[in-house]
């Protein structure tokens, strides 16, 4: 028996991500709250950078492209010299929304990096794909 889903579908989803996210956040750990993403690590958050995103597709910012495999992915673009704003081991990227309180989507790093309170990092752009159904 044959799947399918519409791209428009999946398109809509990425653009609900887009449309919302106001906060590309550098954590230590996966936040569970959006008040958890942004509130600094030592002051019982996770946040240990922060840079701020315009919402929408096609901004510069974000994109939908053809998945990788199949399906749809939305391209997030990376940031230099996003300000770090506390110490502590970075291991995943957010995409927060203070407006709706929403954790949109979270990313784990590559590689963990230590990162030091006052001083600036390269964040690499990502992806995150939803595969067509199976």
């Amino acid at each position: 028996m044959a799947k399918s889903m519409s791209h428009k579908a999946l398109d809509a989803a990425f653009e609900h991500i887009a449309s919302r996210a106001e906060f590309l956040v550098l954590c230590a750990g996966v936040p569970t709250s959006a008040a958890e993403a942004v509130t600094p690590a030592g002051e019982g958050g996770r946040m240990l950078g922060r840079a701020v995103m315009v919402p929408g597709l096609n901004n510069g910012d974000f994109a939908v492209a053809a998945g990788a495999v199949s399906g749809r992915r939305l391209v997030v673009n990376g940031r230099i010299g996003m300000a770090v704003l506390a110490s502590g081991l970075a291991d995943h990227l957010a995409l927060v929304a203070r407006r709706t309180d929403e954790v949109l989507l979270v990313t784990a790093l590559a590689e963990p990096c230590e990162v030091i309170e006052g001083g600036t990092v390269a964040v690499c752009g990502f992806s995150s794909e939803i595969a067509d159904p199976a």
